[in-house]
């Protein structure tokens, strides 16, 4: 019985692991519900700790998939008037969640079926 890549890997129930980032974001406390409900929502992020700093604002560490922080840094200085910043560093993998790899293998697929 000869199996298409895809076949053997949904026959394997192979992980997928994505990359998690290591934050830290500065911000005024006037924009800090805005940039919580935007970490902590669409981008799955995961809040560490909150600190309160007289002279920089609140400062926030916490986790999010590098694949959903892309355009990060522009969507926070628009959100903040360009009063916030970030950081971030590579923390460690984790598993993707499984509806979102059966939408990541089913993309990898075209015409024949076959994983590309």
């Amino acid at each position: 019985m000869s199996l298409s890549p895809l076949q053997a890997m949904q026959l394997a129930e192979i992980t997928l692991l994505e990359p998690i980032m290591s934050m830290q974001i500065v911000v005024p406390p006037e924009h800090f519900t805005t940039v919580l409900g935007d970490l902590t929502g669409p981008r799955r992020g995961m809040v560490e700790g909150i600190v309160e700093d007289e002279v920089d604002g609140t400062v926030l560490t916490g986790f999010a998939p590098l694949d959903t922080l892309r355009g990060y840094s522009s969507l926070i200085r628009r959100q903040t008037s360009g009063l916030a910043s970030y950081s971030m560093t590579f923390s460690h993998y984790t598993p993707v969640p499984k509806d979102l790899q059966k939408q990541i293998i089913a993309s990898m697929t075209y015409n024949s079926g076959d994983v590309i």
